[in-house]
């Protein structure tokens, strides 16, 4: 690039940078390796979030029926009432924690496959509206504000002619 190169050169120019290095498949294949290599080192730790989740589930199941018969026994339950729903909520997030848990390493595959595809597909629609040129009107429907003129003698627009001696 250089200082008099016109805008829909200057555009192209970063267009191909984006979709070579940033949109590219190496890169693509980089970042989605690494988010497999991050999913794949959580799952040692799957058996202990699942007996951490089932036995916390259990201690709310415990204080939910106490709870339950402080209300049939007590003749003034709002709080209890509160506390109530409180450990219902508690219990169903519990729930389905140990659901997403309890996945089978093929369940999770598939999981990560669709994920992946879905990426990619995203990605390709990325790559086809940075190519479409039309579309970057859209993206950015305004000029960008010229810049300064760095030709020798000129005066760069900022003040500097007014600097005299000090530019």
């Amino acid at each position: 690039m250089t200082v008099y190169q016109s805008k829909a050169e200057v555009e192209a120019a970063l267009i191909d940078q984006l979709q070579t290095y940033v949109l590219g498949e190496q890169a693509l294949a980089m970042v989605l390796g690494q988010v497999r290599t991050e999913i794949e080192a959580q799952l040692p730790q799957r058996r202990d979030d699942i007996a951490a989740l089932e036995a916390e589930l259990a201690s709310v199941r415990t204080e939910q029926k106490r709870l339950a018969k402080a209300v049939a026994l007590s003749d003034d339950v709002p709080e209890l009432v509160v506390e109530l729903q409180q450990r219902s909520a508690r219990i169903q997030n519990l729930e389905a924690q140990l659901i997403a848990a309890k996945r089978t390493p093929e369940e999770l595959a598939t999981l990560v496959d669709r994920v992946e595809a879905n990426v990619r597909a995203n990605v390709a629609s990325l790559r086809g509206a940075l190519a479409e040129q039309s579309d970057l009107r859209e993206v950015y429907p305004g000029d960008v504000p010229p810049g300064p003129d760095l030709r020798a003698g000129a005066d760069p627009g900022w003040g500097a002619a007014d600097l005299g001696d000090q530019w």
